[in-house]
């Protein structure tokens, strides 16, 4: 097979192609050039080895996530709610688009393909750096505590993994009629409710819990005023009553 003028983005785009349905461990030199239909060398060419590939490919489908991240916020009116179930529902998609996608993320994260400390720095300063934004932008407008921005994004993004790496525990029972997306919406659903509510009430003692005591008893009082409200109007109007009943028998 000859290179047709692919060249190197042909062969990183045969990674990514192959990440659909290859662990990465898998994926070899041989593989990425038949799915690029050129020859296994030209690999070995543009790139020092199959694990150099991979790093770049893992850098094209966080491209590809930061792209979807941004036409996905450019649509939306920019609060913290509504940016924040864009990233999950990103998250989600692309670990159905790409089920090995976030096992190749956590490989970098690790730096167990060597040479990808480089990307893990540029991909992890990057995400802290947007969540710390989100979280303080959210605190300004008063939607959100001031939670640490590094937090959240480990959480969201280790909740997300756990949609794809837990299917056989969210399939079981439903392997008649189950629904990939409806699921996978529902899914999202779940973890924005987790993030912006939690899943515990208010715990007696605090803050939330005073506030909400304290707002019962406020109101409590104000019927209470009304009600001796009421009985000072009836008081005085007997008051006048009884007056003017003496003045009549003098």
């Amino acid at each position: 097979m000859q290179d047709n003028g692919n060249g190197r983005d042909a062969l990183i785009e045969a990674a990514c192609r192959l990440l659909r349905d290859t662990p990465p461990e898998k994926i070899t030199q041989v593989a990425i050039a038949r799915t690029a239909q050129v020859h296994p060398s030209l690999v070995g060419y543009y790139f020092a080895d199959v694990s150099d590939l991979l790093i770049m490919a893992t850098e094209k489908l966080c491209q590809d996530y930061q792209r979807r991240v941004g036409d996905a916020l450019s649509s939306t009116n920019g609060n913290s709610r509504e940016q924040i179930r864009s990233r999950i529902d990103i998250l989600l998609k692309m670990g159905d688009d790409f089920p090995y996608f976030h096992r190749l993320v956590t490989a970098v994260v690790n730096q167990e393909l060597p040479g990808s400390e480089p990307l893990f720095r540029q991909v992890v300063g990057s995400g802290i750096s947007a969540y710390d934004q989100l979280v303080d932008a959210g605190c300004r407008a008063g939607e959100l505590r001031a939670v640490s921005g590094r937090w959240l994004m480990v959480a969201i993004v280790a909740i997300c993994d756990a949609f794809g790496s837990q299917q056989p525990v969210i399939n079981l029972g439903k392997e008649s009629g189950f629904d990939r997306e409806n699921e996978r919406h529902a899914f999202a659903d779940f973890i924005l409710d987790l993030v912006m509510n939690g899943i515990g009430t208010p715990i007696s003692g605090s803050a939330e819990g005073l506030e909400t005591d304290f707002e019962s008893d406020r109101s409590e009082l104000t019927k209470e005023n009304a009600t001796l409200r009421r009985a000072v109007v009836q008081i005085t109007l007997e008051k006048q009553l009884l007056q003017d009943r003496l003045r009549a028998l003098e």
